[in-house]
């Protein structure tokens, strides 16, 4: 799976201005996008933390250096700028990946809260934990594993610091089809039913959360013509799609960084809570509450988004379905506790 697949042009859910602006930025890095340079909003630039990078100004159709990279960018520049009735500045292209980096780590963090509103946090965290998760499942290394878990700590205590983000987080919690981040929907999935039993602390949540994010990891180790095969798997090919959560566990097996718990979900998401499912044919109380809660993300979430072979249903007509043809998967009580998170109820 390429950039090109993974490349998701609004990820942002809010309406406000700051989410607008990150939103047109993200549809600049479209890769049928072939324009050298790429725009920036004025009001998105932090003068004392903005990477080195050179800035530019259109005049008509060329455009001129403002700023070099060895340049420091000065707060009365940016409102030169804004005097002079310049909204946006450009960059090359080859430096997109700097500034989406400092967007979406530098605008998130605390201290900046009433600078960027909720949606736009929550928004800006997912597009980070996608392009995380993307680098972890091209390489599943401890230093990448580590990575991910700092971005669902990050989603941990957003929630911590501000309740409303829950909202923002379930909205966007199913979005996307590819396996990096249909990863990162379960692990939002996650922590949102983990929240909603309120028996977690924030550390169970963020081991809950990670739990999720890494449920799929071990499909690096599966054949990629049967992971993005378009049609039903023969025998032998879904022979080898259910080793991947026993090659999930091999791959984290030895982390110290990873807990127990999150170690037993990967290798059991795909148990059933009525028995039957692999790899150990486990049911009810001998699996873990964190492997159900990921199994139930997992499900949720790939019923919810648009796959090759099937188009997204909505939570209520996912719901319906789980509970007519799934419930043998699932734990009847977190079930309930899902669907109560979506406000909903089910005759």
């Amino acid at each position: 799976m390429g950039a090109a697949e993974a490349y998701n042009p609004n990820p942002i859910e809010g309406s406000d201005p700051v989410s607008r602006s990150l939103n047109e930025f993200y549809q600049e890095l479209s890769p049928s996008n072939q324009e050298p340079y790429i725009s920036l909003r004025i009001h998105l630039i932090r003068p004392d933390v903005v990477p080195s990078v050179s800035f530019f100004v259109k005049r008509g159709k060329r455009f001129r250096i403002f700023r070099d990279a060895k340049e420091t960018f000065a707060a009365s520049e940016i409102q030169s700028l804004l005097d002079a009735g310049i909204e946006k500045i450009y960059l090359n292209r080859s430096d997109a990946g700097a500034i989406r980096q400092y967007l979406e780590v530098f605008l998130q963090n605390s201290e900046n809260n009433e600078i960027v509103p909720m949606e736009a946090q929550v928004g800006l965290m997912r597009s980070a934990a996608v392009r995380m998760t993307e680098e972890l499942f091209d390489n599943p290394s401890p230093e990448n594993i580590r990575k991910g878990m700092k971005v669902v700590s990050g989603f941990v205590n957003l929630l911590v610091r501000d309740p409303k983000a829950f909202y923002y987080l379930i909205r966007l919690s199913s979005h996307d089809h590819y396996t990096f981040q249909h990863s990162v929907g379960v692990g939002l999935n996650s922590i949102a039913l983990g929240k909603k039993l309120k028996f977690f602390t924030n550390e169970d949540l963020a081991e809950l959360g990670i739990a999720g994010l890494l449920h799929d990891i071990g499909k690096t180790k599966v054949n990629p013509g049967i992971i993005n095969k378009a049609g039903p798997l023969d025998k032998n090919e879904w022979e080898e799609m259910r080793q991947h959560s026993t090659w999930g566990w091999e791959l984290v097996k030895d982390n110290k960084d990873v807990g127990q718990r999150a170690k037993l979900a990967i290798l059991h998401h795909h148990e059933e809570n009525a028995g039957g499912g692999y790899p150990h044919g486990l049911m009810d109380n001998q699996i873990s509450v964190f492997a159900k809660i990921v199994t139930i993300g997992d499900i949720f979430n790939a019923l919810t988004t648009d796959r090759t072979y099937s188009k997204a249903k909505t939570p209520f007509d996912s719901f319906k379905l789980m509970q007519q043809v799934m419930m043998h998967k699932l734990d009847k009580q977190l079930f309930t506790e899902l669907v109560m998170i979506y406000g909903g109820k089910l005759e």
